[in-house]
């Protein structure tokens, strides 16, 4: 069934940090999508899985905890930063574009 469905254990293995997992099982119901674009990995047997963001080595990356009001407002705000970055609203690209025009 492990080819046909993919089961929560089964997905899981997206989320370690363990290379040979690496951009694998990307799916939630279906096994089909990862077999046809060959990211499906059925385990032989049960696997010690560490989860987290990792090199491409496994070496793990170690995240700074976020809590729940950054969680949710966070990417706003970055998106918002990197959206006046680039405008000329941003005080500091009008000034520069000043000085260049003068």
């Amino acid at each position: 069934m492990e080819h046909i469905l993919i089961s929560p254990a089964q997905h899981q293995l997206h989320h370690s940090s363990d290379p040979r997992h690496h951009d694998k099982n990307y799916g939630e119901v279906f096994a089909i999508w990862d077999l046809m674009f060959g990211t499906l990995f059925v385990p032989d047997g049960p696997e010690k899985l560490t989860f987290g963001i990792a090199d491409g080595d496994g070496v793990r990356i170690e995240q700074p905890p976020v809590g729940l009001k950054s969680a949710i407002i966070g990417p706003f705000v970055e998106v918002w930063e990197e959206l006046m970055s680039g405008t000329s609203r941003d005080p500091a690209l009008r000034e520069t574009k000043r000085d260049v025009d003068a």
